[in-house]
């Protein structure tokens, strides 16, 4: 299968917008992680509600301010405004706008919600905030949900680049390493399968298990509405099908410092036999020496079966060598 070898485990499913006109609807389709979204600069005590409503329904609650190019605490003191943050209840804040300092303040009072940044089209750096200096995690942590598609409402995906900057993140200690699926896309032909191959190329590449999926809309309509968009309760719904979606609030899978993605299983040691030899590399694999003799140090005329495992066990290839006997040579 492109991207890898598909690995079942749990994740956990986010959605954004302004509101959820029926937030138990949203939590019975498997969303844990309800991402409200305000422009940049919008007061830290906006949609304070909010936060009652997710506590009542068992949810998380997570203010997404940072948008459209503006920080999300524009004009305001960054440590007050996450510490006001904070003591509203809510469980995570961030976005797709915010620096260095600013993302330390967060990181000081409440886990960073990472977005990847508004970078253009599908470059090296595409959604790789830490390309661009941010730093890496530290205090409360960071889960990063990161951007697909290009650009603003982007009509195409950007495989290899969002999987770089999904190890990066993972290399610079996000506690959390999922995508984002915007709530267009469908529309654009962008299925269930193109998101599959992404978490499993993450997946083989970073050798951890994908945390999740944030299904993105900006702040123009409810989650309600961004869900029954187009194609996305069958994007879900098949990606569920493979990771059955983790019910944990991120409050919960953050508490004491955050979770760190479960290591996907790999093969039993038994699948590599005992009396294997090890080579540095595939380059370097010299079979001659492991042929039978002859008296005279040579290989024994006729054919000979190899068995070629890789250090992980995961395949064993079975090469077939035959000698020819030197003739002498005519004179």
């Amino acid at each position: 299968m492109e991207g890898g070898v598909t690995i079942a485990h749990s994740m956990a499913y986010s959605i954004c917008g302004v509101g959820a006109s029926n937030m138990q609807a949203l939590k019975n389709a498997g969303f844990i992680d309800f991402h409200y979204v305000v422009p940049g600069g919008s007061s830290p005590a906006s949609a304070a509600n909010f936060v009652a409503a997710c506590n009542s329904n068992g949810v998380s609650p997570i203010f997404n301010n940072g948008n459209d190019g503006i920080p999300g605490a524009s004009g305001y003191d960054y440590n007050s405004y996450y510490q006001q943050v904070a003591n509203l209840g809510w469980h995570a804040a961030g976005g797709e706008s915010e620096q260095a300092d600013e993302i330390s303040n967060i990181m000081a009072n409440l886990p960073f919600m990472n977005y990847g940044g508004e970078y253009g089209g599908c470059d090296y750096n595409f959604s790789d905030i830490f390309a661009h200096g941010a730093p890496s995690a530290s205090g409360r942590g960071i889960a990063s949900y990161l951007e697909t598609y290009i650009g603003v409402a982007g009509i195409g995906l950007c495989p290899s680049q969002v999987v770089a900057a999904m190890v990066s993140a993972h290399n610079h200690g996000c506690q959390e390493v999922g995508i984002m699926i915007g709530v267009w896309m469908g529309s654009y032909g962008a299925g269930a399968q193109d998101y599959i191959n992404i978490i499993n190329s993450y997946e083989s590449q970073s050798g951890v298990a994908c945390s999740g999926v944030c299904l993105w809309g900006g702040y123009d309509y409810d989650m309600n509405t961004h869900y029954n968009q187009g194609s996305n309760p069958s994007i879900i719904a098949t990606l569920q099908q493979t990771w059955p979606a983790n019910m944990t609030t991120l409050k919960d899978r953050f508490a004491g410092g955050g979770v760190t993605p479960p290591t996907p299983p790999g093969p039993p040691p038994s699948q590599i036999p005992d009396w294997a030899k090890t080579f540095p590399s595939m380059s370097e694999i010299d079979i001659t020496q492991y042929l039978t003799k002859k008296y005279d140090g040579q290989p024994t005329p006729g054919r000979h079966s190899v068995t070629i495992v890789p250090g992980d066990g995961t395949a064993h290839i079975d090469v077939h060598v035959r000698v020819k006997e030197n003739q002498p040579s005519k004179k």
